[in-house]
């Protein structure tokens, strides 16, 4: 999995040609790729490379799930994460901070 966030819309990153035309914006885009090219190939640098067959993707049905914790840039938001990552919090619910994208 590969995340990425960019303040800028998706709008103008498709419509820039150069990253300097990239305007940014007072919102964030979140870009969350759940898969990527393998890799490991032998000759990687040129068009007919592949990844080793042990590293490619094969074409079957991907299934995966995240969650995310909006926080504030704050001092609090760290020990309010660490409360949330604790083991004894895990198996509790934590509904006020817990957001779910499937």
């Amino acid at each position: 999995m590969s995340c990425s966030v960019w303040p800028y819309t998706s709008e103008n990153i498709e419509k820039a040609k150069y990253t300097f035309e990239l305007e940014k914006s007072s919102i964030l885009t979140v870009n969350i790729d759940h898969i990527q090219a393998g890799v490991g190939g032998n000759t990687s640098w040129n068009a007919d490379g592949m990844p080793l067959e042990k590293y490619r993707l094969m074409k079957k049905q991907y299934n995966y799930s995240f969650t995310i914790y909006p926080f504030e840039n704050r001092i609090e938001s760290l020990s309010v994460y660490k409360m949330l990552n604790s083991s004894q919090q895990r198996n509790k619910k934590y509904s006020e901070y817990h957001t779910r994208v499937d």
